[in-house]
This record gives C-alpha cells, structure tokens and sequence, in this order.
C-alpha cells in the first residue's frame, strides 16, 4: 500500500519558479548523461577537473589558487533559489572561509559527498557534459602533486610567451593576461625569463606637477590617477624631499581635518539630538578621526561629548 504523505513532507515543498524547475531538469539532464558513462570517477582527478572549470571561469588566480569567495557568490546567485527544497539544503551551508560545497570538491577532503553537490557543481562550472569530461581528461595526465601548477599553467605559458618570445614589456604583458605585475615579476625570476627593467625617469615637468599636487596635500592615490604615474612612484618621489614630504603631511592633515569639521558641523545640524552613538552609525561620520586628532575643537563645538 503507497504511504500517504497527505500531510508529511510533500505538502511542505515550496512552490517552485519556472527559473527554478529549469535549473532542477538542467542538473537532472546531467546526472542521467554522466550515469551513461561507463567509468568511475577518481576523488583526485574529480578535484582538478573541477579546478580546471573554475579556471575556464575565470575564477583561478596566477598561482593556481582558486577565488572561492567570488566562486560561491555566484553559485548562490545562480542556484540559490533551490535552497528550499531538501536535497538542495547544502547550498546555504557556510564554512569559516566561506567556500561551502565548492571548497568541499575542490579541496583534499576525503569521504564521499551526496551525487547531488557534484551534479551542482558541474552544472554550475562547465557549459556543458562535454566541457566537463574534456576536464576530467585533461587531469588524467595530470600531476596531483603539484595540481596549483596545472591550474596556473596556461597563464604562466601565455606570460612567458609574450615575455620571452614576442619581446612584450612584462606589465604589457601582465596586463594581456590579468596577473598582477609583481606576481609577474616574481615568477619571471624564479623561472629565469630575462625582462627589462623599465628606468623610473620622471621630467622636470613631471616633478614640478608632482611637487605642487603634493604640496597641495592631494591623496597620493588621487596623484596618481591623474598623472598616469604608479601609487608606489609618488609615493617615492615624496620621501626622497624631507621638505616636500612634510609639506605634504601638514596639508594633507589641514584638508583631513577641514573635511571632517566640515561634515562634522552638518550632522549637528541636520540631525538634532541625535545621540552620539546614531551620529557615530552614519556612514563616514569623521567624529572618531577628530576625538583623536581635533579633540579641543570638537569639545568647543559640541560640549556634550
């Protein structure tokens, strides 16, 4: 006799989306694919290919290391919404790294995992069945022992490519492949790839504008963007003039302290009776900067502090 379920868990199911039921028979539509495969799928094998997905994303870093943070934002964004139903309760577990089920399957956790957490990561990292067995494949002849370098090795070869071959300046090049110029610079060493050092020769109109931008007390960051030269270059070119330097320092402390005053004055005004505890929740307040740094004035203009 068939159990009645009148009043157990099926009443319970949410009303699902359409959005929803075409995530549910895309995941369905890749597990009956992958059962007609006639093989078994290795723990290992099964983490770099999934690693290798995440590549293909654009979810990898130069190092091999995966942006799981990023990875898992956008797993909840596409199949959050099946939280709901029983089978799918893992997608709002949290770990302290925030990596949940993608952290789970892409790292050394032995045991085995509910079909379902691989199905879901499957659908979510590759664009098709066929997409993920040509991973799966490709970390067949893969090195496990060194899995980092699997994923970073079509960055690192595109690098050294344009680097040592096509005579690509290396920021040139870093930039074509997005790895970050110092991690570049770094590997370039470490593998022995010969690069140019590009001298930081700055004209004497370059230094009469930096001089004055920063005897204005401007942002080294705001220096920067506006005169095309490199946050660490302005920040260079300041300590190597004492006078300058400080000159900077004591503007920069006036604009500081004139800005939070400024916004200081038009809490009180525009928030009244406010408690100091409510004035200090708005966003970008200032009160803290100046109890440490402006406290004899803050003291005059609001006595009650």
């Amino acid at each position: 006799m068939p159990e009645d379920h009148s009043d157990g868990e099926w009443e319970r199911l949410p009303e699902l989306r359409a959005t929803s039921i075409e995530k549910l028979a895309h995941i369905a539509s890749i597990s009956a694919s992958i059962a007609q495969i006639s093989a078994i799928f290795d723990d290992d094998r099964l983490r770099i290919a999934y690693r290798l997905g995440a590549r293909d994303r654009g979810c990898a870093a130069f190092d091999g290391s995966l942006r799981t943070l990023t990875m898992t934002r956008h797993l909840t964004a596409d199949y959050g919404e099946l939280v709901a139903l029983p089978a799918f309760s893992f997608l709002a577990d949290a770990d302290p790294n925030g990596a949940g089920v993608i952290g789970l399957l892409t790292r050394r956790f032995p045991g085995l995992h509910h079909p379902v957490k691989h199905a879901v990561l499957i659908a979510f990292l590759f664009d098709s069945v066929a997409h993920f067995i040509d991973a799966y494949r490709a970390a067949t002849v893969t090195d496990i022992s060194n899995e980092a370098d699997a994923v970073a090795g079509n960055f690192r070869k595109a690098l050294r490519r344009l680097v040592e071959f096509e005579k690509w300046s290396v920021s040139r090049a870093a930039k074509a492949t997005g790895i970050p110029l110092c991690q570049a610079c770094r590997w370039l060493d470490s593998v022995g790839v010969p690069y140019g050092h590009r001298p930081r020769i700055l004209t004497d109109q370059a230094k009469a504008l930096l001089s004055s931008m920063l005897i204005a007390g401007d942002d080294y960051g705001q220096i920067a963007e506006k005169t095309g030269l490199k946050k660490s270059l302005v920040r260079a070119f300041a300590a190597s003039n004492q006078l300058l330097r400080d000159a900077w320092r004591v503007r920069r402390f006036e604009r500081l302290r004139d800005h939070h005053r400024a916004h200081a004055l038009e809490l009180f005004n525009t928030m009244q009776g406010a408690s100091i505890k409510t004035l200090k929740s708005v966003e970008g307040n200032g009160l803290a900067w100046l109890e440490r740094h402006d406290r004899e004035w803050l003291a005059k203009v609001t006595p009650t502090l």
